[in-house]
């Protein structure tokens, strides 16, 4: 039987972005059991945006196909740090904490 890939959405209170984001990484990681999660393509938008998503996770490309597993506008390097399965299912691109244009029904 094929799978679809669906989008669950899950309102949160935060003080700001860099708190929604935050607390959206600690939900990756409590999740990042679940082998159907891919946490690191998580995004986060404000309730009365959600046409403009933020990245949680940098969009860098590592070597095997993986992604960094660092927060988005990390300093330094990339790496695999606290990675447990990472990657995109579809191998679109991802744009590192940048704004997405989530509407339209597709990634820009």
């Amino acid at each position: 039987m094929s799978r679809e890939r669906f989008v669950v959405h899950l309102p949160v209170l935060a003080a700001d972005l860099d708190g929604a984001r935050r607390l959206a990484r600690v939900m990756g990681r409590a999740l990042g059991f679940l082998a159907d999660v891919d946490r690191l393509g998580t995004t986060v938008s404000a309730e009365d945006a959600q046409c403009v998503r933020h990245w949680v996770w940098c969009d860098r490309l590592l070597g095997g196909g993986r992604r960094c597993a660092l927060p988005a506008d990390h300093d330094g390097g990339c790496g695999p740090r606290g990675a447990g399965r990472s990657g995109s299912f579809d191998g679109s691109p991802r744009h590192n904490g940048r704004p997405v244009d989530g509407c339209g029904g597709h990634r820009t």
